[in-house]
């Protein structure tokens, strides 16, 4: 009943403007303060084959406001030699920087592997170059 209330209102304030106004830029509100960020959804998986590894990333992680860890475990492959940054929802791979910055002062190899079934925007293979990472600092 709002919702209808809302359209009769704007109808009614869009005839006693007139129509050749809308078009006029000045007539658009612009937002000053933008929404905050999203939390990003994050998963983690152990691929170094040392123990606890994605705990203590997960740790780390979660003092971040706009980082929510959602799940943590042991990857199938434990001797990757490289952590991976890996973008799930964002060809130019901006979710995936972000983390990355937060992880690391060094560049890790990230990739774009859209999957919009996974419910993240960013999953981490924790590599054997772990002690490169700030949880391990």
């Amino acid at each position: 009943m709002n919702f209808l209330f809302v359209v009769s209102w704007g109808l009614h304030a869009l005839e006693k403007i007139g129509m050749s106004e809308i078009s006029d830029i000045s007539l658009i509100e612009r937002v000053t303060n933008p929404l905050p960020q999203k939390k990003l959804r994050v998963e983690i998986f152990n691929a170094c084959g040392v123990q606890g590894a994605a705990k203590k990333l997960t740790d780390y992680l979660r003092k971040f406001d706009n980082v929510d860890v959602v799940f943590f475990d042991n990857y199938r492959v434990q001797n990757l030699s490289s952590t991976y940054v890996i973008d799930r929802t964002d060809d130019d791979m901006s979710n995936a920087k972000a983390i990355s910055r937060m992880i690391s002062d060094k560049a890790q190899r990230l990739m774009p592997q859209i999957s919009p079934d996974r419910q993240v925007e960013v999953t981490i293979l924790i590599g054997k170059n772990y002690e490169e990472l700030k949880a391990f600092k």
